[in-house]
């Protein structure tokens, strides 16, 4: 993973940020389609028009990453996001 390769990569300084995520946009109500799946909760959503600083699309910029590590997103939304939940849930001790 971007994660642990990052950690024991010989050519990056010790407080070097790499932003590891995707190269892509994800659709916001996907997300949380996905997120309220993995938490088993149905989502309170108020929809409201864009707010100041909102903006309509942003996507990760990983050409560090790729340059530095060779760095290639694997992981999908509905695959990352459920396990996250699930690891966060263990390592905290929530049931």
């Amino acid at each position: 993973s971007g994660v642990v390769s990052s950690l024991f990569a010989p050519n990056l300084d010790r407080c070097e940020v790499l932003n590891i995520g995707n190269h892509r946009s994800e659709e916001l109500l996907h997300l949380i389609e996905v997120l309220a799946g993995a938490l088993g909760v149905e989502p309170k959503m108020t929809m409201l028009p864009m707010q100041p600083g909102d903006v309509p699309a942003t996507c990760a910029d990983i050409e560090r990453i790729r340059a530095k590590l060779g760095f290639e997103p694997t992981t999908t939304i509905e695959t990352g996001v459920p396990r996250f939940v699930q690891w966060y849930r263990a390592y905290h001790r929530i049931t």
